[in-house]
């Protein structure tokens, strides 16, 4: 069987699909991953077939076309995801597509050239959810624009085979596709990593791992977070970018971009922006979190994670220090984290889902 992955070349998009990838590989099946030419590092050892722009160029092209930019989803992503991306990718993804042959494609819900290969090629395809909800008229615009697509390109789509969940029944506001299929979420790792342990001039006080994902609005957060964070008391490993003086402050360690299944373990409580992949890591490792939402569907994930008791929301960066110290002085939080974290590892496994695809398609 010969595996396509297909996503939003964006890392939040791309790395939850990976333990499907991965389990599809240790069963002996053949593997490759569609993306632009910046995440080929990313998904190794994966075969990469290059095919469109970063998400960078995406998005500029968008700005320019509409003449506006945006945050949150709404008519301007639509155009992105199911405009722009599919004008700019379509075409040489599906010229790699059909020299790879495959017998399946398995896409994120924000990918739109997965299910025009698809159709295309006439294969079964499949997709795995990266987010726990957006809004209904987001849907509804992503749905029509990329009708116009599949006009261009004299294409029908086809029925998708399953929608593959990450996301636990806690994490959920609403009623579920009917096609759903539970997956256990995974936090990404990679074997080739193996970051050196934090050190620290006190070692015996609480660890913080601050980690904002790849997409930020403002690259100074980290820094606002990090510093409340080491004057709250706790030291704090932050996989992004500081100024100096922090990196050499003794109560913070940067690592930088790292697999966050390295970080976990050694972690007390995550601080993140609440993208998919942090906050389903943290909870699976039963990990309480603080959160400071700022686009796409972190305040979805925020407001479900507090809504389990497994969280606290903060909209600035100054109440971070304290709101760190609170969800460690009260069991309750690391309690709703661990029953998250339980029914995440009760979801039939990537390679148990896998093989239910293969029966099915």
């Amino acid at each position: 069987m010969r595996l396509l992955i297909s996503a939003v070349p964006v890392a939040g998009h791309l790395l939850p699909l990976l333990p499907m990838a991965t389990a599809a590989r240790d069963a002996g099946h053949d593997v490759a991953v569609l993306s632009s030419m910046d995440l080929r590092d990313l998904v190794a050892p994966f075969d990469v077939l290059v095919a469109g722009p970063s998400i960078r160029v995406q998005r500029e092209t968008t700005v320019r076309r509409l003449g506006r930019d945006w945050t949150a989803p709404g008519p301007e992503a639509a155009e992105m995801f199911a405009g722009t991306r599919v004008d700019m990718t379509f075409p040489p993804a599906l010229e790699r597509a059909r020299q790879f042959a495959p017998d399946l494609v398995l896409c994120d819900p924000l990918d739109f050239v997965g299910p025009m290969i698809a159709a295309a090629l006439a294969v079964p395809w499949a997709a795995h959810g990266i987010s726990g909800g957006l809004p209904a008229p987001f849907h509804e615009a992503l749905d029509h624009r990329w009708a116009s697509e599949l006009r261009k390109y004299d294409l029908r789509a086809s029925p998708r085979l399953a929608y593959l969940d990450p996301y636990p029944e806690l994490l959920h506001a609403g009623p579920w596709p009917a096609d759903r299929h539970p997956v256990r979420f995974q936090p990404y790792q990679r074997p080739d990593s193996a970051p050196g342990p934090a050190s620290f001039a006190d070692p015996g006080l609480p660890t913080a791992l601050l980690t904002l994902g790849t997409t930020l609005p403002d690259p100074g957060v980290a820094t606002g977070l990090a510093a409340a964070l080491s004057g709250a008391g706790f030291n704090v490993v932050c996989t992004n970018d500081l100024p100096a003086e922090l990196v050499a402050h003794p109560r913070v360690h940067h690592v930088g971009f790292t697999p966050l299944a390295e970080l976990l373990g050694a972690a007390d409580v995550v601080v993140s922006a609440g993208g998919t992949g942090t906050v389903l890591s943290a909870l699976s490792a039963g990990l309480p979190l603080v959160i400071q939402p700022f686009m796409a569907d972190q305040p979805f994930n925020a407001a479900r994670a507090e809504h389990v008791g497994a969280a606290r929301v903060i909209s600035e960066t100054g109440a971070a220090g304290t709101a760190a110290t609170e969800v460690l002085a009260d069991p309750r939080y690391r309690q709703a984290a661990e029953q998250v974290r339980d029914q995440i590892r009760a979801c039939p496994t990537p390679a148990e889902v896998l093989d239910r695809l293969i029966s099915n398609r």
